[in-house]
């Protein structure tokens, strides 16, 4: 499936650097960050990029067309996608949620080091 932003394909402005999307099959979802522009103002392959995420990629593993891959925020440049990714698996959760399949915010906070917090979200 290609990528979707505000319910219509994708299509990049040139001020556009990086997207922060969210992923999701059966059930499950997945957030990340991906640079759509190199810094010399060559597309990357973004078109055929279906995340990082070691869990993600098992869970999709040949079903890739069936990914559905929104676009949620467009960003200007590394750090605004650093902001906007923490940004949202932060206020979703994402460590703690069993439909989540990212296991770390920003490399620092992840499922193992979170495991004996005192304070988790009640929502889940």
């Amino acid at each position: 499936m290609n990528w979707i932003y505000d319910n219509k394909p994708f299509e990049p402005t040139e001020a556009i650097r990086g997207i922060v999307y969210r992923m999701s099959l059966d059930g499950f979802w997945y957030i990340g960050k991906k640079t759509i522009k190199s810094p010399k103002g060559k597309p990357t392959k973004y078109q055929d990029y279906f995340g990082s995420g070691k869990r993600w990629l098992q869970h999709i593993g040949g079903r890739e067309q069936e990914v559905e891959r929104q676009v949620v925020y467009l960003c200007a440049n590394l750090t605004e996608m650093d902001y906007w990714e923490s940004y949202l698996l932060y206020s979703t959760h994402a460590i703690f949620r069993e439909d989540s399949m990212n296991d770390n915010v920003s490399m620092i906070t992840n499922r193992r080091t979170s495991k004996n917090f005192i304070n988790k979200p009640e929502t889940i």
